[in-house]
Formats: structure tokens, sequence, C-alpha cells
């Protein structure tokens, strides 16, 4: 491996560089440990990184902290929440439906109509809240009713098998395996994605079995089981 030679006094090299759709600046210099944020002004990706550290190991410092990335920069530029009003658009693995509420109704009930509309059956004067719920309860049946089929598929690829599985909400993560109890947890906000992008995560977290952290090992076997992962993680950031 190509490695930088030791500078005789405080030398910087700077680099730009697009990985996963973000800007990032990249500055090598005589520190001992990776440093990176988020310039509030102009959103540039700053990271500053040990001038002995190989591209190739900042490209895969950045990977493993995207759901962090993505987070602060979202935060940067927030999409307006929905409302929970009929017209609007909500996307459900991967695909936009319009959402059609109904209120005055005596059962709670949100479903996909046979032509793709997401349709919310409320009572009068229901709050943003219960509606929210409501929705959250069709992604959560959505993923359940799809994780066995992709379970069934990926084990025996990956080798490994869970004892359990779950949906929750996760504000960081997109999923997490405790390794001890093989148990594997996807976050919700999965459901709005394609179906792609739920696999690798999936496979992300059953690989985690075999390996517990992010290291050149782990990313082998990524390749080795999905060989695609890659192409799946960007369209799981970009859509």
């Amino acid at each position: 491996m190509l490695r930088r030679k030791r500078p005789s006094g405080r030398i910087i090299q700077t680099l730009r560089k697009t990985w996963f759709d973000i800007d990032i600046q990249i500055q090598f210099k005589e520190i001992r440990s990776l440093r990176m944020r988020i310039d509030a002004q102009d959103g540039l990706v700053k990271l500053s990184a040990p001038y002995q550290l190989s591209e190739q190991q900042v490209f895969q410092f950045v990977q493993s902290n995207l759901v962090w990335l993505q987070q602060k920069l979202s935060e940067l530029n927030p999409t307006p929440p929905l409302q929970y009003l009929t017209g609007e658009q909500v996307p459900l693995l991967g695909k936009i439906h319009t959402l059609e509420v109904q209120s005055g109704t005596a059962h709670k009930r949100a479903w996909i109509t046979d032509d793709n509309r997401i349709q919310l059956h409320t009572p009068d004067n229901a709050s943003t809240d219960e509606k929210m719920k409501l929705l959250d309860t069709l992604y959560r049946t959505t993923l359940k009713q799809h994780m066995p089929a992709m379970l069934q598929q990926w084990q025996p690829i990956v080798g490994k098998s869970v004892n359990d599985w779950g949906i929750r909400k996760m504000k960081t993560r997109w999923g997490t395996c405790n390794i001890t109890a093989k148990r594997v947890w996807l976050s919700l906000a999965l459901a709005e994605k394609p179906l792609p992008c739920i696999e690798f995560v999936l496979v992300h977290e059953l690989v985690h079995l075999h390996e517990k952290h992010h290291n050149q090992r782990f990313y082998d076997l990524m390749t080795q089981f999905m060989p695609d992962w890659e192409e799946r993680e960007q369209l799981l950031l970009r859509c």
C-alpha cells in the first residue's frame, strides 16, 4: 500500500472528494485521530485525517459513519414534516403514493388501495400524532410481511441465522444486531425504501454475526455474500 512520507514540518494536504453524493474536504495533518464536522454555513463536510492513513482508510471511516452524517446533513436542510392531509406524497418500499385521509369513520385504519393510494380512516378531529401512528402501523406491517422471505433467502447465503428479529423506530441507525442473543432489529424508516436497500441492511446486520467490527474482514464478507452491496447502500442514501 502506498503511504505518504512523513512530513518534515506541519504540512497539510487537502483533497476534495464526492463520496455517496456528499462533497467532502479532506485534510491530512500531523494529528492522531480522524475528525469530521459539517460547516454550518455551506454544508461542506470537513474531515481531518492523520497523514499516515490511506485514502481507502478515510473512505471506510466515512462509510462507517454515513448514518450519522446523513442525519446531520438532513438537519441542515430538513424535509418539511408530513401534515397527514389528502394529496400529500408518501413513500412506501421506494414508490410514492398519494395520501387520502377520510375522517368521521368509526374504525382507525390505514391501507393501500388497488390504485396505489394510501388511505387513512380516522375519527373526527384526529390529531396529527394519531394519523402518524396509523401510517407507522402500515409501515410496520409491510416490513413484517417481507422479513420472513428475506431471511429465508439471505440467512443460508450469509451462513448465519437469527433467533429473533423485530421492527422499531430508530433515530440514527438503519439496523442493529445483538450478537450474543442473535437478534436483529430494523428501523421502521426502512419501510420507505426499495426492497434492495432493506435487504442490504439485513445482510449488513447478519454479517455482524461473523464480524463485530466494521473492519476489512467485515467489508470482504459483505462483498462475498452481496457483491453489489455498495450500490445498494448508495441507493439507500439517495432515496
